[in-house]
């Protein structure tokens, strides 16, 4: 069996750009596994530049069937270690459950249906990105604000992906004599 290749945060960087372009012009079903998706991989890079240089121990950890192989968990352990924020924590959830209630309805839904309306209008960034189109009255829909709140996510985790370095291994046992 063959090792997956483990993608790099340049790997990301370069993809970046036509993934954001791409959710623009695809179902909104479609926008919303996505973004769960590449989020996700971006996680997983931000964590594997975080940690020890050991792929075979931090594929104990973050590889497919292990314990932090989710999106959710994965965010719960970039949050606790310090590397995201509690506002892109709490969005990232937020397109967590949204990515959960487009793939998981018999309905085809928009972003415009709730409860994902409701979830997109309390998104964090999209909104704080957007804040002045919507002081000028400007038409602003969930669908918007999803988009911008994946991108800033995005950015967000690759640019502090970039400033990483892995973790010295742990102090060798020394002997008290």
């Amino acid at each position: 069996m063959t090792k997956r290749k483990i993608i790099t945060v340049q790997d990301l960087s370069s993809e970046s750009g036509a993934f954001i372009q791409e959710m623009q012009s695809i179902s909104n079903t479609s926008a919303a596994l996505l973004a769960a998706a590449f989020i996700d991989a971006s996680l997983d890079v931000l964590l594997r530049a975080f940690l020890v240089n050991d792929r075979k121990k931090v594929d104990a950890l973050l590889g497919a069937q292990r314990a932090l192989d989710s999106l959710g968990s994965r965010a719960t352990l970039a949050f606790c270690l310090g590397l995201i924020s509690q506002e892109l924590y709490s969005d990232i959830d937020t397109i967590r459950k949204i990515r959960n209630e487009f793939a998981h309805s018999r309905l085809a839904l928009g972003f415009g249906d709730q409860p994902i309306n409701d979830w997109c209008k309390n998104l964090f960034l999209g909104n704080k990105c957007l804040a002045s189109f919507i002081e000028q009255g400007r038409d602003v829909n969930s669908a918007d604000i999803f988009i911008h709140t994946v991108s800033m996510i995005v950015t967000q985790i690759i640019t502090r992906g970039l400033e990483q370095q892995h973790r010295a291994e742990g102090i060798p046992f020394k002997w008290i004599e």
